[in-house]
């Protein structure tokens, strides 16, 4: 097993070759016009998304690291 980054690039390889990541694309602007200003917390990656009921692509986030 390779360090972390090698496991990092090699599933992103994967993920990438075997187009995994279309169920994730989402237009340029967010389908519901709504910008959500958040801490950054990784907590909320998941949570956030689904307390509010919306999908990828419905709205853009921006974390602040203050």
């Amino acid at each position: 097993m390779g360090s972390k980054l090698e496991q990092i690039l090699q599933h992103n390889s994967e993920f990438v070759h075997e187009r995994h990541y279309e169920p994730y694309k989402a237009g340029k602007f967010p389908e519901k016009k709504l910008v959500i200003l958040t801490c950054m917390d990784t907590r909320l990656l998941e949570l956030l998304p689904q307390s509010m009921g919306l999908r990828n692509g419905d709205a853009k986030y921006s974390a602040s690291y203050l």
